[in-house]
């Protein structure tokens, strides 16, 4: 029964396809490349969303990176100026007043 089924099938010839099955294999194909185009715009668009964030929260960094070295500048020359002028408690290298008696 199966080999006489098989030859059967064989001996017919194929089928053109059909308009109407070309037609939808188009569309299908149509679809597939606008639905990866899609995907395309949309990583795009996500990967440029988080440049601006990384971007954002590095000048955010820095801004407070320099804040701080500002203010720690501020201390140590401050500081540097108590050793100088000989306060009491302070004492220290430098260049200062009473090195300058001796």
């Amino acid at each position: 029964f199966c080999s006489f089924f098989f030859l059967t099938l064989l001996s017919f010839p194929p089928r053109p396809p059909s308009p109407q099955l070309k037609q939808l294999k188009r569309q299908v194909k149509r679809e597939k490349k606008g639905a990866a185009r899609e995907l395309r715009k949309d990583a795009d668009f996500l990967a440029q969303e988080r440049w601006l964030e990384k971007t954002e929260k590095d000048a955010t960094r820095k801004r407070r990176l320099r804040e701080n070295a500002a203010w720690l500048e501020e201390q140590s020359a401050a500081f540097n100026l108590q050793v100088k002028l000989g306060g009491g408690l302070l004492k220290g290298g430098g260049s200062g007043a009473k090195r300058l008696k001796r």
